[in-house]
């Protein structure tokens, strides 16, 4: 299941991919294009955006992976559910110069996610005389990168060794598995130095100098307002989602977690300081009793201050005020990232979490920074 530029009608774009993959100079542009806003994903179904992202994924087991890919390849292994972007990215791993532990952890966690729904994927050679194609698996493409380690991610190899146990993985997959227990076993158990983990969260980039002050925005119990009358005057915490999203580890995951924040600011008695507001990315189906059911049924609590919220038109404004990952299909959302943004009382970021399951604790630590050039409480 390489890009088959024939069957989507991105004939273009895989040429230009595989150019770039002969180019290992080129790789930043590579890079460039995984953007889930670029616009060679305008217009694409979600199935046809996937396998544009794996196939760029694939290229950087040849052509070396460089630090400013990374941030998306683990995002892939941390929340990603189709087998061939996932194969695609720990492939990638291949052209690390060196491995944190963290991914490793990152690794065994994709492996769990998609045993139940892995699948036979395949990718072109990148030699452009040898143009044959390699069959794999996700689950293969993991072990296999855990398995050439060594010994570093031995405390994980548990986990994969009960996967074995239950029998329902695919042959080539246990094949890897046998190959791994070899190498353990041969390994001497030295260990060497591991690479840092990226930050989960950085200094926020100054969003476009759009105005979006009179955007209007409607909530989930159907009042409208403008964006002005919402975010400014207070901290907010701003995150995105959309109720038709089709990948557990994203949106339902999401607002599951914002539910849990919620009940942190209240216990670090900030709840009364701060909005919390998250959008829709798809707001002609996401009408407001629609929200309101979904942030219900997974634990959040809403009120003059904590709100779903869906642009009354076009999503356009915010996604390229705030430099949102995400890319649009014929009709809705094709491929989107996770992403949170705490801004001060002015509406600038503050702090920025993208690319990864942002942790509650840290959300707090930023929201608390954002406060803290207010001094006493906002009424």
């Amino acid at each position: 299941m390489s890009v088959a530029p024939d069957r989507y009608g991105t004939a273009e774009i895989a040429e230009d991919i595989i150019a770039l993959r002969r180019t290992p100079a080129r790789r930043e542009e590579l890079v460039a294009l995984l953007a889930e806003q670029s616009p060679i994903y305008h217009g694409l179904s979600a199935n046809a955006a996937e396998r544009i992202r794996g196939f760029i994924f694939a290229s950087f087991e040849t052509v070396g992976l460089p630090q400013s890919a990374l941030p998306f390849i683990l995002e892939e292994l941390e929340t990603g559910i189709n087998p061939y972007t996932v194969a695609a990215a720990a492939k990638a791993l291949r052209g690390a110069a060196e491995i944190a532990d963290t991914t490793f952890a990152l690794l065994v966690t994709a492996a769990g996610r998609i045993a139940g729904n892995d699948d036979a994927v395949q990718y072109e050679t990148i030699d452009p005389a040898d143009r044959t194609v390699e069959r794999t698996s996700a689950l293969t493409e993991i072990i296999r990168i855990v398995a050439a380690s060594g010994s570093r991610p031995r405390p994980l190899w548990a986990a994969l060794e009960t996967m074995a146990a239950r029998g329902n993985i695919a042959a080539d997959a246990m094949a890897a598995i046998q190959q791994a227990r070899l190498n353990l076993s041969a390994d001497s158990g030295e260990t060497c130095c591991c690479a840092a983990p990226p930050p989960l969260a950085l200094p926020a980039i100054s969003p476009p100098a759009l105005d979006i002050d009179n955007l209007a925005l409607e909530d989930q119990s159907g009042a409208t307002f403008a964006y002005r009358d919402y975010f400014y005057g207070r901290a907010s915490i701003v995150t995105f989602f959309y109720t038709r999203c089709m990948n557990p580890e994203k949106c339902s995951l999401t607002v599951s977690k914002l539910a849990a924040l919620q009940r942190r600011l209240v216990a670090a008695d900030l709840a009364c300081r701060i909005n919390v507001g998250a959008f829709t990315y798809d707001p002609a189906y996401d009408q407001a009793r629609r929200l309101q059911t979904y942030g219900l049924d997974r634990g959040f609590r809403f009120d003059e201050r904590n709100r779903f919220l869906r642009t009354v038109g076009s999503f356009a404004p915010i996604r390229d005020k705030f430099d949102l990952a995400v890319g649009f299909g014929a009709t809705t959302v094709n491929r989107h990232s996770v992403e949170l943004l705490v801004l001060d009382a002015k509406c600038a970021q503050v702090r920025e979490f993208r690319r990864v399951q942002w942790d509650e604790a840290e959300v707090v630590a930023a929201v608390k920074e954002a406060l803290a050039p207010l001094g006493a409480a906002t009424p």
